[in-house]
């Protein structure tokens, strides 16, 4: 037997999104004239966030009759989501179905309280933004493609990704693509970014901030298709054992040493120089500055037309280091790569001149072919990337 929604309940679920299918992707009105004047057309579907019967999608044995036909279980959707939802169960989670619930009601809500039209898309800059999964070395990789489908140039400083804690990391590491950019009408762009050990677990939002801190989500559909996807990869692809090269680089002993390099002219960079001090070859990919605030900084987020305003927290931020050699090779015992930080994007070091940042939270990490690596926290790392953000400062006031 069914527990199918009484009409009452129906009627409630739709004008408690003011007949807006709830989908965030697909804010369409569900409800319209009909050519009789005195008829109008519906094709909207008050739909079972936990199926009504017993093999239906998403089915929970554990609700009771009247909480599976209580509006605390529907949600109001256009006919082509109704059916989305119900041709993938995985990917149309009960979570994610309950997040697009809130944020439908949460902008109609909005709208009541402060006597504002409704909107349904973001009216600010027409950037586009989708994104997939791009599985990686460690399979936390995402790919963001992004359009400039308005008339302005768009000037993206930098991505970031939130967690279901209410979490975020922001930062200008990319994999593929630089960050900051500046977009011309019209114009694309393809990044590579990796969330790192938080990976796809609990992710929540991905997208890229402009230079007024204003937020551009990858859809919350493709979102949970991405994560979706990274657990279906992890199963089907299990990485290669790595085991017995991870012990033996964990005993491998390195060297690093910042300085501040002046060139002729004046201008000064932040070298970072690794060493390899042990007796076989280290297959490094790569080198980045990284920070933390202490106390996690609060901030809002998700202001813009897809949700309410959320106070999350920012946990730190990183800044890639290019190479000045090339690391297809692996780095040889008593080899030295020098690194630095590209002027195009040093000054993002500025941060770590804030007094919510601490030398102890100050480091320079360094990643392998496998999961093993190195973190410095040497005593003179803080204070030479501190010297070099302040003469970003000096520099910028002197212009």
């Amino acid at each position: 037997m069914r527990d199918d929604f009484s009409q009452s309940t129906k009627d409630t679920l739709a004008r408690r999104v003011n007949f807006l299918c709830s989908n965030p992707d697909c804010p369409l009105a569900t409800v319209g004239p009909h050519s009789d004047p005195e008829k109008a057309v519906n094709k909207g579907v008050a739909a079972h966030i936990t199926a009504a019967a017993p093999g239906g999608k998403r089915y929970d044995a554990s609700l009771t009759p009247e909480q599976r036909n209580s509006a605390d279980n529907g949600i109001w959707l256009c006919q082509n989501c109704a059916k989305l939802i119900d041709s993938d169960e995985a990917r149309f989670r009960v979570d994610l179905l309950r997040e697009w619930k809130v944020i439908a009601e949460a902008k109609v809500d909005r709208s009541i309280q402060s006597n504002s039209p409704l909107t349904l898309t973001a009216p600010a800059n027409q950037l586009r933004v989708r994104g997939s999964y791009a599985d990686g070395k460690h399979g936390t990789h995402v790919s963001l493609n992004v359009f400039n489908a308005g008339a302005s140039p768009i000037y993206l400083s930098a991505w970031y990704a939130e967690w279901g804690d209410r979490s975020a990391n922001f930062s200008l590491n990319c994999i593929r693509g630089q960050l900051p950019v500046r977009l011309q009408a019209q114009d694309t762009h393809m990044l590579v970014v990796d969330l790192g050990e938080r990976g796809f677990t609990d992710l929540t939002k991905v997208g890229l901030v402009d230079g007024s801190n204003q937020q551009f989500n990858v859809g919350a559909t493709e979102t949970a298709i991405m994560v979706q996807e990274a657990e279906r990869y992890s199963i089907l692809h299990r990485k290669p054992d790595n085991s017995e090269l991870e012990s033996r680089l964990r005993e491998c002993e390195v060297d690093v040493h910042t300085e501040i390099e002046t060139a002729p002219h004046g201008k000064k960079t932040l070298v970072i120089d690794f060493t390899n001090k042990s007796d076989i070859p280290i297959p490094l990919v790569g080198g980045r500055i990284e920070w933390e605030y202490d106390p996690p900084r609060t901030q809002p987020r998700g202001s813009d037309a897809t949700g309410p305003v959320r106070e999350v927290q920012q946990i730190g931020g990183s800044v890639n280091l290019a190479c000045r050699t090339i690391l297809s090779n692996s780095v040889p015992p008593g080899a030295t790569v020098q690194f630095y930080v590209h002027p195009d994007i040093a000054g993002v070091l500025v941060e770590t001149l804030l007094g919510d940042v601490k030398d102890k939270d100050i480091a320079i990490t360094f990643g392998t072919t496998t999961r093993s690596g190195w973190k410095a926290h040497e005593h003179e790392i803080p204070g030479t990337i501190r010297e070099f953000a302040q003469y970003v400062v000096d520099s910028r006031q002197s212009q």
